[in-house]
């Protein structure tokens, strides 16, 4: 059996879907901290929170974000088969020029994606897409804007 062969698309999926899911608990983590700084600096000090203090909570909220997902990047878009890290192959493969891209590992060889995972990318981009459109749209309408 020859290394192009070995089709470790399954747990490829099972790294992103993880990777996926940790940063999305990284963007919530980051806004509870921001929404919390102003909870606690209310109880610590009083009706007048300082101007650093909700500097200080909105800067560490925001830095949480990139901190979790990189971290998430390094942790989960690895190969499977030899760790090697994938991330910018992982990228590819999420475009809508996937198709140019290898789906081997450019580290060992082995086969990491097929068309489940660009397929999924794509409708979960178009979900995105679409409810942002909607989204904005109702606020327009609800506000009576033009």
């Amino acid at each position: 059996m020859h290394m192009q062969d070995t089709d470790l698309s399954t747990p490829m999926l099972a790294r992103i879907r993880n990777h996926m899911l940790l940063a999305v608990v990284g963007i919530a983590a980051g806004l509870a901290i921001i929404a919390l700084g102003r909870v606690l600096g209310a109880a610590v000090f009083g009706a007048a929170i300082p101007g650093w203090w909700v500097a200080l909570s909105f800067v560490v909220g925001m830095l949480t974000i990139p901190a979790v997902g990189l971290s998430a990047a390094f942790r989960f878009l690895r190969c499977p088969g030899c760790q090697g890290l994938v991330v910018f192959q992982v990228n590819a493969q999420a475009s809508p020029f996937a198709a140019r891209y290898s789906r081997q590992c450019r580290h060992c060889g082995k086969t990491i994606f097929d068309g489940r995972f660009t397929r999924r990318m794509r409708v979960a981009q178009g979900i995105i897409f679409f409810g942002t459109i909607l989204f904005f749209g109702g606020l327009t309408v609800l506000s009576g804007g033009h």
